[in-house]
């Protein structure tokens, strides 16, 4: 399941730059104390390619994306497409 959790890392990634982006600090336990999180644009456009590719279900090294099919088995694919178009 090192896919997975790889997925997970980069999807982590991106929410944490965004809510601290659009709130100015992470609202979850144990990280409020967090004041700055930076990522410059070649890392940005990493993590935007990389959501790209797990949303179009691209195959990764390993061929095959497990999240895209947990998601669409726990009927959250659509709530989770809508959420990385935004």
């Amino acid at each position: 399941m090192k896919s997975i959790s790889y997925y997970n890392t980069v999807i982590t990634l991106s929410e944490f730059y965004f809510e601290f982006k659009d709130r100015g600090a992470l609202n979850i336990e144990g990280l409020k104390h967090i004041k700055n999180f930076t990522v410059d644009q070649e890392s940005l456009q990493w993590i935007h390619k990389r959501l790209q590719s797990i949303k179009n279900n691209e195959p990764g090294k390993d061929g095959i994306r497990e999240i895209v099919d947990i998601w669409k088995e726990s009927n959250l694919w659509e709530k989770w497409e809508n959420h990385i178009n935004e």
